[in-house]
């Protein structure tokens, strides 16, 4: 299957709107301005905050989450709005768009799930899921 883009400025116009409102909700979350409704207690497999702790349910504010929420649909957008599928494609693109597609997913969980100085690990782990996805898609489909 080949993807073939039908509409290429809904995804940039998606895209800049999705990074538009996540760059807004990041300057309030650094500004704080962290309202109310959005401190909300989730489950967490690590939190780093003040003293490791795992397998836990913490309280946070999630303008920070949404924030990066927005940038990783955003980026989504940017790869995937706008395609169809079409029937000729290689290993190589197949390989890179599902490398990219299951790595934005996994980005958006960890961040999800890890809080604190641990989430900058695991998104660091998420550029090497990226890699690895790529070369097992690639070499073994």
């Amino acid at each position: 299957m080949k993807f073939i883009k039908i509409n290429r400025h809904a995804n940039e116009i998606a895209f800049l709107v999705l990074w538009a409102l996540g760059g807004l909700l990041l300057y309030l979350y650094f500004y704080g301005v962290r309202p109310g409704f959005l401190n909300v207690s989730v489950p967490a497999i690590a939190s780093t905050y003040l003293e490791k702790r795992y397998f836990l349910v913490v309280q946070t504010n999630l303008l920070d989450e949404l924030a990066f929420a927005c940038f990783i649909g955003g980026l989504y957008a940017l790869f995937f709005l706008g395609l169809r599928h079409s029937s000729s494609i290689s290993f190589f693109e197949e390989a890179f768009y599902f490398a990219v597609k299951w790595s934005l997913l996994l980005l958006l969980v960890f961040y999800f799930l890890f809080y604190g100085y641990v989430a900058l690990l695991a998104l660091v782990f998420g550029l090497v899921v990226f890699f690895l996805m790529f070369y097992i898609k690639y070499n073994y489909s």
